[in-house]
């Protein structure tokens, strides 16, 4: 079968679920094969209609992941970054754009690397050339730009957000600084699957058991004496391996998958992991993180506010969008622009007019600068400067208590908070910027969906624990964490899974990279780090977390759906054990031959099974699918078996015996199919009408029986 966006899997690290799963679906087919080549010694072949229907259960399996995998690989072409590189002499002569674009995969050590503004760092970089601001969230959690100028490092997994500087790698790979957070991560982990756990072990079990059963029913079907009877003896003992194979069930399963997946794809959903649409499905706690999830990373201003005697004038905005103009600025920046736009302040002090001018400094925690001007035919200095409150707000003046007391409230309230000083001759004015993290529009309305869908909803992040919880209450969540460092989110989620839940976990940056790993459901957004993406499940390709209903609804789809499925593949393989049992016990003739149970398989599993399928279904996720599809083949084959064994031993008659075997296996099918006022009604009425025609036809033209 072809693997569907998977990640490289090394041989080490594959799971024993997968490989069980692979050798015991070869061993089906390479069992149909040889039973196929016997049949056909015996010269019947309609016997050989079974394999028609398997090839193109094959046929349709493959075709839908090829379509899959091809949508899917579009979509990983989105999500794969990529970087102009080039010598240093060549970037310093000559326009950026002139340099070469290499994916990440593709840096080396020694090269020099344009990073501009959006840009992730790719690789632990000395900056050789210009400066800018760059986002550590992703390292540390906190939501700030700090300043990088020429010889400063920068590291990978971080995010330039201003400006545009050149960076000499210096170590990329395992041997970045980040290395020890993403080692661990490099593993390769396989999703857990109820469905695929479930139907492992009913694979395993057949497997164990079919081939001594065959054996022992192959010496009470053989008459040796006669052509006749060994081609019987063929017929008899493969129509009892046939119908003990769920050939179907498997193929039906990845199928369902793959078409999951591409339906996703649509949606801008890449599913690194076919299995992980079912998860999604069973998931009963997730994680949010803030920053990238909740929030769309970008920041608005809410408010300017003047305190005390200080009034709000052209002057200080002018001052203001001077300042937050400056190299290296934060997002904070970016958004008082953006607002001051907005208000109609568009003036900024000309370059003549700065004496002095500060970039925003990680040590003082601001920027500033010192402008020079005419007024009344004097000059005048004024200095400018835009900070964070507890470095500006050092003196006791009433002023100062003033501001204090509105920058602890907005604190409490969530808000970012930044002090603005406009200090001309002995006269200092104060400002307070209120800035606000911008939640996306659909966060609370998809947050309820889960809480409303019994998922328990929290949110942890490496930010303040005020601006988590000013955000969770946005959004309707009281279960916050603030503070986290990547230990503490890894902590929370084995936590929570030692205490029986399925978790997933929403995360974007390097410090999320653990926790992500460890989840049974890693979910990013496209601008995530790249070491996120290697161990995510799900990465939301245009960053829109109102996808992820469509994805719990397709996960629901498959469980649902394949639990009815499943059910009508598995009363088939019992009622076989069971009439193999009950032909060896009473050493009998096995009633079939490969080419009866074809018929009923066909009607009343292999077309149902896959409309109902691909069906839409919405039902909650309960554990026990083993339990339950057990519960309900283990009786139904077995009641199945007596019944067909019964007519058997009173009319030797393998017409009357299918007729029987189709009645029975036809009201599974009613059962499984409910409620049936709908298109499975439908699909059911045609099954009957189906079997009809087949037989009078049979009887009339084709001595098909």
């Amino acid at each position: 079968m072809i693997k569907i966006a998977r990640r490289k899997e090394p041989k080490t690290s594959r799971s024993v679920a997968s490989i069980l799963r692979e050798n015991i679906f070869t061993l089906f087919n390479f069992m149909l094969f040889s039973l196929s080549v016997l049949v056909m010694f015996t010269r019947s072949y309609k016997d050989l209609l079974f394999m028609l229907i398997i090839v193109a259960n094959i046929i349709i399996g493959i075709t839908t992941e090829i379509k899959a995998k091809r949508a899917l690989d579009k979509l990983q072409i989105l999500v794969t970054a990529k970087y102009r590189v080039s010598n240093l002499l060549e970037v310093l002569t000559k326009q950026p754009e002139s340099a070469n674009v290499v994916e990440m995969e593709d840096l080396i050590k020694g090269q020099f690397v344009i990073l501009s503004s959006g840009d992730q760092v790719p690789a632990d970089c000395k900056i050789v050339h210009g400066e800018a601001g760059v986002d550590e969230s992703m390292l540390t959690g906190e939501s700030h730009s700090i300043s990088k100028k020429l010889g400063d490092e920068i590291l990978s997994g971080t995010t330039v957000i201003s400006g545009q500087v050149i960076g000499e790698i210096e170590e990329i790979g395992a041997n970045s600084k980040v290395a020890k957070l993403t080692e661990s991560a490099k593993v390769f982990k396989l999703a857990h699957s109820d469905l695929r756990s479930g139907v492992n072990t009913i694979l395993k079990w057949i497997s164990i058991g079919i081939i001594p059963t065959l054996i022992l029913l192959v010496f009470t079907q053989f008459d040796t004496t006669t052509y006749e009877g060994w081609s019987r003896g063929i017929l008899r003992t493969s129509a009892g391996a046939i119908g003990m194979i769920p050939e179907g069930l498997v193929l039906l399963i990845s199928m369902n998958f793959a078409l999951a997946a591409l339906i996703l794809s649509k949606k801008n959903v890449l599913v690194t992991e076919l299995n992980s649409v079912e998860t999604l499905a069973r998931v009963n706690e997730i994680i949010l993180d803030k920053t990238g999830t909740i929030t769309d990373g970008s920041v608005v201003v809410s408010s300017i506010t003047a305190v005390g005697d200080a009034k709000i004038c052209e002057f200080a905005f002018t001052g203001l969008r001077t300042v937050a103009l400056l190299p290296g600025g934060t997002k904070t920046s970016d958004a008082i622009i953006e607002y001051l736009d907005n208000n109609g302040f568009s003036n900024a002090f000309a370059d003549h007019q700065i004496e002095k001018k500060n970039s925003f400094s990680s040590v003082h925690k601001s920027s500033s600068v010192v402008v020079k001007y005419m007024h009344n035919g004097e000059e005048v200095y004024a200095e400018f400067v835009l900070g964070a409150p507890e470095m500006l707000l050092n003196s006791s003046s009433a002023q100062f208590v003033k501001a204090r007391e509105i920058v602890d409230e907005a604190a409490q309230n969530g808000c970012r908070v930044l002090v603005f000083l406009q200090i001309v001759a002995d006269k200092t004015a104060v400002f307070v910027v209120k800035a606000q993290e911008h939640i996306r529009e659909s966060a609370k309305e998809i947050i309820q969906y889960f809480q409303d869908s019994g998922v328990h909803v929290q949110i942890v992040s490496g930010d303040s624990e005020n601006t988590v919880r000013y955000i969770g209450q946005q959004v309707g969540v009281t279960d916050i964490i603030g503070r986290a460092l990547p230990e503490t989110k890894l902590e929370v989620v084995q936590k929570l899974q030692d205490d029986g839940k399925v978790v997933a976990m929403t995360g974007d940056g390097v410090n999320d990279i653990l926790a992500l790993k460890n989840a049974d459901l890693g979910i990013v957004v496209a601008n995530a780090a790249p070491a996120c993406k290697t161990v995510a499940n799900l990465v939301l390709v245009d960053s829109d977390f109102s996808h992820l209903p469509a994805v719990l609804g397709q996960g629901r789809r498959i469980i649902a759906n394949i639990e009815r499925v499943a059910s009508l593949f598995l009363v088939k393989t019992f009622y076989s054990i069971g009439l193999t049992a009950f032909t060896i016990a009473t050493d009998g003739v096995y009633p079939f031959y490969p080419r009866h149970l074809t018929v009923v398989s066909a009607l009343t599993i292999g077309l149902p099974a896959l409309l109902l399928s691909l069906g839409r279904n919405n039902q909650k996720y309960k554990p026990g699918f083993l339990k339950r599809v057990l519960k309900f083949s283990v009786p139904w084959g077995i009641a199945i078996a007596v019944i067909v064994k019964l007519v058997w031993s009173i009319t030797a008659s393998q017409v009357y015996s299918l007729i029987a075997l189709f009645i029975l296996s036809f009201v599974v099918l009613i059962v499984k199919s409910r409620p049936l006022f709908s298109w499975r009604g439908i699909v059911v009425i045609l099954v009957a009408i189906s079997f009809v025609l087949f037989v009078l036809l049979d009887v009339k033209v084709y001595n098909f029986l």
